[in-house]
């Protein structure tokens, strides 16, 4: 149907002309020789370091490859780097608001402080359901200024006890 986009015939995509399915389109995308870094790099900058050395992201993307793009391997070799054990790389990602209140209410099995949670990830520059971008909320550290900190959880008394600082 061409009304959505629909073409029956050869289409060039990725520098290669051919009539593709879903598995021919994907062969394309894994050829390139800038897929493997790609997935490398992202992996690394969500569990090991913001800003991952080429020759690190390379040597993981080649085992990758070599892995027949297996993300097991792939997680499996990034856990047990040494640029994950690096001291450069420990506390160097910190955790988004949400991500906070997330593990924090499955830590004390508080599942039903969830509103609370909400309301305090909010005042943390986090409204939930409103990202600033598709790409959701920068992976910065600016919500742990001290002017965020009247906002931060208070350690609960006991589980389920989940509050926020207001000011005085």
């Amino acid at each position: 149907n061409r009304a959505y986009g629909y073409r029956d015939g050869p289409v060039t995509f990725l520098g290669k002309t051919a009539k593709f399915d879903t598995k021919a389109a994907l062969a394309q995308v894994i050829a390139q020789k800038a897929t493997a870094p790609f997935i490398v790099k992202r992996v690394l900058v969500n569990f090991v370091m913001p800003s991952p050395p080429a020759a690190t992201v390379n040597r993981l993307a080649a085992g990758f490859v070599k892995s027949g793009w297996s993300i097991r391997q792939l997680m499996h070799d990034v856990f047990l780097s040494d640029e994950f054990k690096s001291a450069s790389s420990y506390r160097s990602l910190v955790k988004k608001p949400i991500e906070l209140m997330v593990h924090g209410l499955r830590a004390l099995n508080a599942h039903d402080q969830a509103a609370v949670a909400m309301r305090a990830t909010s005042g943390l520059g986090q409204s939930l359901f409103e990202p600033p971008a598709v790409l959701g909320w920068p992976r910065t550290a600016s919500w742990c200024g001290s002017g965020a900190s009247r906002l931060r959880p208070v350690r609960p008394a006991a589980p389920g006890a989940l509050r926020a600082r207001t000011p005085a």
